[in-house]
């Protein structure tokens, strides 16, 4: 196999690994000139329709995982009876080799190389991509500190027809998860039970559940309780038990619903999470983002129309409803100005008062209300209406301020009266 060719592009130059599905080899891509990694799948498994379709969807579902995490496919390529999947190549050791090498990691350095697995793994969840066979042996750690997804050869995009042959069981005994055993339907809280061993591995050294048999294993994955990883080494925190335990909880509904919320528990050391993705998910979405640095802009409560005014717009404008303001307790209210009193006798009008609301103003939808400006221009017309209405009041005035005062006078027959004559009473 050194020295061949695949795919007229992939020159094979060196020996990698063997695992189960089959060999591991480096190779040189000569168009790009870079190094890759090129799985050679078992002859005898290669000639079975079933293995070469699980190998095809291998590729297409790796295809849409794009995470620094996970290892990137660059192709799939099938000669004759001959299968060959091209992948990047990963330089480090595996999970396992590390453990072998440096022992249990301290619990810090443990949580500090899973968290962004984590997040890897989120995302091909949410492409409906479930891993199946996650162990410290399908985990690289890099040369440059960081943990990475290897080897998706028997995951499966959830929904798609069930692959895996009656009586072969897909994946290692001591991390698989109870329900894989049972031959149940596999979801994401699948691959939360086997990063829950391994993690329980990195921080003992040991997996939880050891026997002489498999079927003695297989029975404690389903029966028995781990012992908390914090009887085999002194000094773990109790939230990380915790955390741990409820990665391998038998029941599916117990553990971590998401890959997301198991990295936010052990970044935040356990503190408490203020919505989950199953009690809210907006809100679990939002926060999660606000976590990271991307905050999305929240919602904003519709606001209330204006009420419907019979009155002319002149002499009672409508005032539109205030902004709805989100209350302490998260529910929204919308305050309404009160309607404005019985106008005046005819004065200048002037726009209403809208109340300001403290802290900075929400922003609110256009308001249909515009001041009223009365044209002060007239037409040549309009200014000898207005002198000609002017003049029949001073005319009307005038007769009767004349009418009056003719009134008031005595008649011209009457003798003017003496100033200097007294007039006696009259005699009781």
């Amino acid at each position: 196999m050194i020295g061949r060719v695949v795919g007229n592009t992939y020159r094979i130059v060196g020996r990698l690994g063997e695992g189960g599905m089959g060999t591991v080899y480096r190779a040189l891509d000569e168009a790009l000139e870079r190094e890759v990694a090129v799985k050679v799948v078992r002859p005898d498994l290669a000639r079975e329709p079933e293995i070469a379709e699980r190998f095809r969807l291998e590729a297409r579902t790796l295809a849409k995982v794009h995470h620094p995490a996970i290892a990137t496919i660059h192709s799939f390529l099938q000669e004759g009876e001959e299968l060959f999947l091209i992948l990047e190549l990963v330089r480090g050791r595996t999970l396992s080799q590390a453990l072998r090498d440096d022992g249990p990691f301290p619990w810090r350095r443990a949580v500090g190389l899973l968290a962004p697995a984590l997040d890897g793994i989120e995302v091909a969840h949410r492409l409906g991509i479930v891993h199946r066979d996650l162990k410290p042996d399908n985990l690289m750690v890099t040369e440059d500190g960081r943990l990475k997804v290897m080897d998706f050869g028997i995951a499966r995009a959830v929904g798609s027809s069930h692959l895996t042959r009656t009586g072969l069981l897909v994946g290692t005994l001591r991390y698989v998860a109870p329900e894989q055993i049972r031959g149940e339907e596999v979801d994401r809280r699948t691959d939360i039970y086997s990063l829950g061993i391994v993690l329980y591995e990195m921080l003992t050294g040991r997996v939880p559940f050891e026997a002489g048999n498999d079927y003695a294993i297989l029975r404690a994955q389903i029966e028995d309780m781990p012992v908390p990883p914090g009887n085999h080494v002194a000094g773990l925190p109790a939230w990380l038990d915790q955390g741990v335990l409820r990665a391998l909880a038998k029941d599916r509904s117990d553990r971590f619903p998401t890959a997301d919320e198991m990295r936010s528990f052990l970044l935040a050391q356990g503190a408490p999470i203020a919505a989950t993705a199953e009690d809210d998910p907006l809100d679990a979405t939002m926060q999660l983002h606000e976590e990271r640095g991307r905050a999305l802009p929240r919602p904003q409560a519709p606001l209330t129309p204006p009420p419907s005014q019979e009155t002319s717009p002149i002499l009672a404008p409508v005032v539109p409803s205030l902004p709805t303001v989100a209350t302490g307790g998260g529910a929204a209210t919308t305050r309404t100005a009160a309607p404005p009193p019985p106008p005046p006798p005819p004065a200048p009008l002037a726009a209403p008062a809208i109340p300001a609301s403290p802290g900075p103003p929400p922003v609110s939808a256009p308001s249909s209300y515009h001041p009223v400006r009365l044209d002060r221009s007239g037409s040549t017309a309009g200014r000898l209406a207005l002198a000609a209405l002017i003049l029949l009041i001073v005319a009307a005035v005038g007769a009767s301020l004349l009418f009056r005062r003719t009134g008031s006078e005595p008649e011209a027959s009457d003798p003017a009266p003496d100033s200097t004559t007294l007039t006696a009473p009259p005699a009781e």
